[in-house]
């Protein structure tokens, strides 16, 4: 038996993960995780992370920043750092690590370190601000952050190194970079506005090595995290725009344009991590749109959900590991489980492969395999056909041999610690070898005879057929049927037939065919030739007992006599083996020479001469009635019909004859059916109806066949017909019609005129006994209104004692009259209800009746009762129309409801209807009650009508419901120090939850805060928002400074931060300033504190160095001084005369130089015009013998 090819079709689930349950990891309680913020998270290889942020512990073990989870335990990198780490990646076999501090494993390194497996060590001399992200792109390892300078080289928040070179891409950003991701280009994400040399890049943009470029309008507000696809380049952040576009915070860049992804979010994103088709989104936000999601989300077909219950705060970074998701930040729990500051959200087992169909034959080995993703221990339970089966716990079924009973619908569900998957149905098909059903029988057939031979096999897969006689296969059948349209002797033999699938081939039974020879036939006996009127022959068939068939034949006696042409015999014959044969024989038949016959006459009169009759050819003879050799006498053969014939012997010695019909007519008969014998003197022309038709008629009146009784006159009339038929035959006879004088018809009172719409008239005919006849006439009886306006005949028919009829005619001028009618009336008013405007048709007429005026009906004239109202019409030619109406008028009820109600939306109003309570009371809010009581959502129209059983009367007020004031004080926030709530739009009073009564509230604590405003209409609405305030950083450098140059300043701020940041590098919380370090000249001093929380605060001061020595203006016992104080158009100057001034300077808040006057040029005191400078302050110096004095003054 051959093996079948199993034929598997493998479907890549890239996720019907979604579909599946997932969980979050419960193993991540403040013991075995962070103590603090992670920030970052980096996959090293399969469960194996390194971990970053502002945490100093990792599974109760110190870890300052940075730790590495290898699934199972913590474990630390040498002593970790001084400052928080916000950025990792891997460098080939190295790790780096970017964030904002002094030290990496107790060795200096600013901002930058590399560890190489065992230790720390700084990369160059790193940046002088904080780090945000790292991205290795080979061969360069790309940074982005807030920095200026990088191991020496000036750069603006990005550049990028190869371990040697330093480079500052073109001149970066002028804002920090918080993302960076690289495929063909570079593409940044950060608060920035531009990028480069001046390119206008709002938050996000593109480097392609060379020049930087925009992204369209960019997007209006930070960008966290940026990521390559296929699909195109998603951003995720803070901002809400790109140009005109809403974006919620997350959005993807494709084809030239930023595009949302589904309702976004309502607050930050932080991370998204995009692996083939999974998206992941961490941040602050806590829902999308209307779906609440917190902190964590999914992205799939067009829409982001919820990973459970998420996290209780925010997500600052996420890893895919497989299909599990890692998610670090300030949470301490996800879903319902601890989980401090690291979690995960762990699959299901996920099948990556499975087979959709086996297909087998019987015996071989049947094997199911599947490739399933799982970072924990699964467990398989495979079914057939809904039972379990009692199979090893593996990713494998196998049956070494498979049976007709192993074809089913297979699946397998695994299990791990975050629940189940089932497989697909797998089905499984077992075939088997073809199996024969019906084989062909043995068979006997007559040569040249068709035979069908059909089997009959069963097989689950297409089979192949080979047709066999003897042993040699028949080339080009392959299907079931073996069909010979004309048998052969060489077709006999023993026959079977193979049917072969893919599991193998079999052979049916054998069966015979014997092919019988056919039997001989003949025919003979007749001639070649006969004639048409030849002799009978006799027909000699062998083998006898057969079938003669052909023309004109009796037995197998032939009559040729009727036939012409080649007429064939067929003789047909079947022997013992019932085969059948036939002979066949065809012979001539003369046709005849034509015989006819001419000059004789069809017809004869009796009394015609006698006639010769000719035949044609010459030379034969004639046979027939009264004839003497070819002379035919119609008088010796009197009436009847008579037949002639003429033979004649042509050359083939056939021979052909010619026979008439010759008739002799009899005397001619007249018929005249119907005839009318009695006329009167006014009747029309009568036509005579005579057989034979062609006669003429002859006598008084007679004009053709017509008689006329008119002319032929009162009196007894004999007309004459004389008939010649068609064969000279001729007849006479005569007819007698009679005249008779016609009685006079009159009739009288018909008038000459009459309106369409009169009254009928009686009409008198004389004789009488007569009858009217036309149109408006009913017996003697005229109505001018049963007929059509116009002239109307009438007619009176008088019939005397002899049948003769006359009749009197008149006419009558039927005037038309207008159809009067009119519209506009009601058939019931009630008496309060409007008056109506008549319109009567055609216009010009008078109406009449009670309560009309013009053509003005008022109910209320008319009164109570019923009135009839006429419309009459007069037209031009004196004829009046008429129409009139019947209506009813009854009274009115009463009915109030007072005016017009104002409420907000969600109040309650009633309202109460005045009238008799014997009337019926509808409202059309449906209510029947006097009083009703609604909650309208929208401005209505409220309707009360009363029913007194006749009448209706309602009464109208209008609910104007005024919405509610809408705002929101937006989503829940996490806000360092401080934050300002304030409703999104503006109202006429304000009421806080702490009683205040502004627009706006500053709060300082966590908490729940709630707003109720009131707009202009006194309608109230409130929100609440969830305020969660972080306590951040403090710092306070004070005012700007000035010193000279043998002067120092100490600044100091609060201890207790997790980092500080100074201008010059340093990372103590207090800085010393020296004059005689930095020399004359203004300095920007600048520190920035940053705690365990995220939150930071940074301040700058100007610092002015100026040469000499500084003395105090209010404690210098000094004389000169500048005034006025505040000074608005000119400053001057009060100087003592025994004091020398060496130089006066005047500087504004930035250390700008406004003014300078030496004592060469001696021109103190003409004084300084300062009309123009802009308000605010500015500081005087006046310098004697190496001493500075300083005074503030204020230009207003």
């Amino acid at each position: 038996m051959k093996s079948l090819i199993i034929s598997v079709v493998f479907s890549v689930f890239t996720l019907s993960f979604f579909a599946q349950n997932q969980a979050w990891d419960a193993q991540f309680i403040p013991a075995n995780s962070t103590n603090n913020t992670v920030y970052c998270i980096i996959q090293n290889g399969p469960m194996d992370f390194y971990v970053s942020g502002t945490f100093t512990q990792a599974g109760g073990n110190t870890a300052n920043y940075i730790a590495r989870w290898d699934g199972s335990v913590w474990t630390t990198l040498g002593t970790g750092f001084d400052g928080p780490v916000y950025a990792l990646t891997l460098w080939s076999n190295n790790l780096i690590a970017g964030g904002l501090f002094t030290q990496a494993g107790g060795s200096p390194a600013s901002n930058l370190a590399v560890w190489d497996g065992s230790s720390w060590a700084a990369m160059g001399t790193g940046t002088n601000g904080i780090v945000r992200t790292l991205e290795f792109f080979d061969p360069y390892l790309y940074v982005g952050g807030e920095f200026t300078d990088a191991n020496g080289t000036t750069v603006s928040n990005i550049f990028r190194t190869n371990g040697t070179a330093w480079e500052n891409m073109h001149g970066g950003t002028n804002g920090p970079v918080y993302d960076i991701d690289i495929r063909n280009f570079v593409i940044i994400g950060g608060a920035f506005t531009q990028a480069g040399a001046g390119v206008n890049a709002l938050n996000v943009a593109s480097w392609n090595g060379t020049v930087w470029s925009n992204l369209a309008d960019g997007l209006n507000d930070t960008v966290r995290t940026v990521q390559f696809t296929p699909n195109g380049i998603y951003a995720g952040g803070a901002f809400t725009m790109s140009g005109t576009t809403p974006c919620n915070r997350v959005a993807l860049w494709d084809a030239g344009m930023w595009k949302p992804l589904g309702a976004g979010f309502d607050n930050t994103v932080y991370s998204l991590t995009v692996e083939d088709t999974l998206i992941y989104a961490g941040g602050l936000f806590q829902n999308s749109g209307s779906t609440s999601i917190n902190h964590i989300a999914r992205y799939s077909n067009a829409s982001w959900f919820a990973l459970g219950d998420g996290t209780n705060a925010s997500v600052r970074t996420t890893c895919l590991d497989g299909y599990d998701v890692y998610c670090g930040g300030a949470f301490t729990q996800t879903g319902t489980h601890p989980s401090n500051y690291f979690g995960r959200w762990g699959s299901v087992p996920v099948i990556e492969y499975q087979p959709e169909q086996l297909t087998l034959c019987a015996g071989d080995l049947l094997e199911i395999g599947l490739d399933i993703w799982s970072s924990e221990t699964v467990s398989y339970v495979w079914k057939k056909d809904g039972v379990t089966l009692a199979v090893p716990d593996n990713d494998t079924l196998t049956i070494a041999s498979a049976t007709a009973i192993d074809a089913g619908l297979y699946t397998c569900e695994m299990t791990n610690i975050f629940g189940n998957t089932i497989t697909t149905q797998i089905a499984v098909v077992v075939h088997s070898l073809p199996t024969f059903i019906l084989t062909p029988t043995d068979a006997e057939q007559c040569e040249n005879t068709a035979l069908l031979w059909q089997a009959n096999v069963t097989s689950s897969i297409p089979i192949t057929y080979t047709w066999i006689q003897g042993s040699t296969p028949i080339s080009g059948i392959t299907i079931p049927e073996l069909n010979f349209s004309s048998l052969e002797t060489s077709d006999a033999g023993i026959w079977h037939i193979d049917a072969e699938n893919a599991c193998g081939i079999i052979s049916s039974s054998t069966f015979t065919l014997t092919v019988n020879a056919l039997p001989i036939v003949t025919i003979s006996g007749m001639q070649a030739t006969y004639c048409y009127t030849g002799q009978n022959d006799t027909v000699e068939v062998s083998p006898a007992g057969g079938t003669l068939i052909g023309p004109n034949l009796n037995g197998n006696i032939f009559t040729p006599y009727g036939l012409v042409g080649n007429p064939t015999f067929t003789y047909t014959y079947t022997d013992i083996n019932s085969c059948t044969n036939t002979a066949s024989f065809t012979t001539h038949i003369f046709n005849p020479n034509p015989v006819t016959l001419s000059g004789y006459e069809v017809f004869y009169c009796l009394s015609a001469p006698n006639d010769t009759i000719q035949g044609t050819p010459a030379g034969g003879y004639f046979t027939g009635d009264i004839i003497n050799d070819s002379i035919f006498s119609p008088a010796t053969a009197g009436e009847g019909t008579f037949h002639v014939s003429y033979y004649y012997i042509d050359a083939n010695n056939c021979v052909n004859a010619d026979t008439v019909e010759i008739v002799v007519m009899q005397q001619v008969a007249f018929t005249y059916p119907d005839l009318k014998t009695k006329f009167c003197d006014n009747e029309e022309p009568y036509n005579i109806v005579v057989f034979p038709p062609s006669g003429t008629f002859s006598g008084p009146g007679i004009s053709g066949h017509d008689f006329n009784p008119i002319i032929a006159g009162q009196g007894v009339h004999t007309i004459t017909y004389t008939f010649i038929d068609p064969w000279g035959c001729s007849g006479t006879d005569n007819i007698i019609l009679t005249v008779f004088n016609v009685t006079p018809a009159s009739f009288t009172g018909l008038p000459t005129e009459m309106c369409n719409n009169a009254t009928q008239i009686p009409l008198t005919g004389l004789p009488t006994g007569g009858e009217f006849i036309g149109d408006g006439m009913t017996d003697t009886i005229f109505n001018p209104a049963d007929v059509q306006p116009g002239i109307i005949p009438v007619y009176y028919i008088f019939t005397d004692e002899n049948d003769c009829i006359d009749t009197a005619h008149s006419t009558v001028n039927v005037l038309p009259v207008a159809e009067a009618f009119f519209t506009g009336l009601s058939p019931f008013y009630c008496q309060n209800e409007l008056q109506d405007t008549l319109d009567g048709i055609p216009s010009g007429g008078v109406f009449s009746g009670t309560g009309v005026t013009g053509n003005i009906f008022s109910p209320y004239n008319a009164g109570e009762g019923n009135h009839t109202i006429i419309y009459s019409f007069l037209n031009a030619n004196g004829c009046t129309s008429y129409d009139s109406v019947t209506i009813t008028v009854d009274v009115n009820p009463d009915v109030f409801i007072g005016s017009d109600h104002e409420i907000c939306n969600g109040e309650e109003i009633s309202i109460t209807a005045t009238y008799n309570t014997n009337d019926d009371l509808y409202w059309n809010t449906g209510d029947v009650t006097p009083t009703i009581t609604l909650t309208p959502p929208l401005s209505t129209l409220i309707i009360a009508t009363v029913f007194n059983g006749v009448c209706f009367n309602s009464d109208t007020a209008e609910v104007i419901v005024h919405a509610l004031p809408d705002f929101t004080l937006g989503a829940d926030i996490s806000a360092c120090n401080t934050a300002t709530l304030a409703p999104s739009s503006t109202f006429s009073q304000y009421h806080w939850s702490n009683n205040s009564s502004a627009a706006s509230l500053v709060v300082t604590q966590s908490n729940t805060y709630s707003i109720t405003v009131t707009d202009n209409n006194s309608c109230t609405n409130s929100d609440t928002v969830e305020v969660e305030i972080l306590p951040g950083p403090i710092v306070e450098l004070g005012v700007n400074r000035v010193i000279t140059e043998n002067q120092s300043i100490t600044f100091i701020v609060d201890q207790g931060y997790d980092t500080y940041l100074w201008s010059d590098g340093s990372s103590t919380h207090s800085l010393l300033f020296s004059g005689s370090d930095y020399g004359v000249g203004n300095f920007t001093v600048w520190v920035l504190a940053e705690n365990d929380n995220g939150c930071f605060d940074m301040d700058t001061v100007i610092v002015t160095v100026n040469p000499g020595i500084y003395a105090d203006f209010a404690d210098a016992d000094f004389g000169a001084y500048a005034f006025p104080n505040p000074v608005h158009d000119k400053l001057h100057f009060e100087i003592p005369e025994n004091l020398a001034i060496d130089e006066i300077k005047i500087y504004d808040i930035t250390g700008r130089q406004m003014y300078l006057s030496t004592n060469q040029q001696n021109n103190f005191n003409a004084g300084v015009d300062v009309s123009q400078w802009i308000k605010g302050l500015y500081l005087v110096y006046f310098y004697v013998n190496n001493t500075c004095y300083i005074q503030k003054i204020a230009v207003n």
